[in-house]
């Protein structure tokens, strides 16, 4: 898997994506950087924090997050967004 780090942004900017089947709400920046970074010749398996984590779950999360630099250390790649650039 291929995981994706970014600048979270204002979370109350959001974009709808599909996953498998099923439409999630993410911010304007990771759909942007999502966009940006997608590959249009094939698919590939990645790790986003904020989709793989179920962020309504205390539980998870307190469990996930101790471990996100077992998870990005593991990964193919790592890419990085810091955002779009501003002109």
């Amino acid at each position: 898997y291929s995981a994706r780090s970014y600048t979270w942004g204002d979370q109350r900017e959001t974009k709808y994506i599909e996953i498998n089947g099923h439409t999630m709400q993410i911010g304007k920046n990771l759909w942007t950087a999502l966009r940006h970074l997608r590959h249009m010749s094939h698919s590939q398996t990645l790790w986003v924090d904020s989709i793989c984590i179920d962020q309504s779950s205390v539980e998870e999360k307190s469990h996930q997050i101790p471990i996100m630099a077992f998870i990005y250390g593991r990964a193919k790649q790592v890419i990085v967004w810091l955002g779009q650039h501003q002109t």
